[in-house]
């Protein structure tokens, strides 16, 4: 632990919107990475998909108060690179 930073920043794709961690401030993000969902317009639940990913990345990305965005839901129709979405 000593040889750790004690502050680094978590970088994003655009400079303008890392996060400082360095003790100053607190983010909220989403959590999760489930495998189920509720389709968004049968209100049904069903396994999660590629498409549910980026659909509740794009609603996560509107949201001010969040901020970073951590998978909601996994995708169970790409098994193989599911991680990857």
């Amino acid at each position: 632990m000593s040889y750790a930073p004690r502050f680094y920043t978590m970088a994003a794709r655009s400079p303008a919107h890392d996060l400082k961690l360095d003790g100053t401030a607190m983010y909220c993000a989403t959590d999760g990475c489930g495998t189920k969902t509720i389709d968004f317009e049968t209100r049904q639940r069903r396994p999660s998909v590629k498409d549910d990913v980026a659909k509740m990345a794009r609603v996560t990305d509107y949201l001010s108060s969040l901020g970073f965005y951590w998978p909601i839901v996994s995708a169970q129709d790409c098994p193989a690179t599911a991680p990857l979405h």
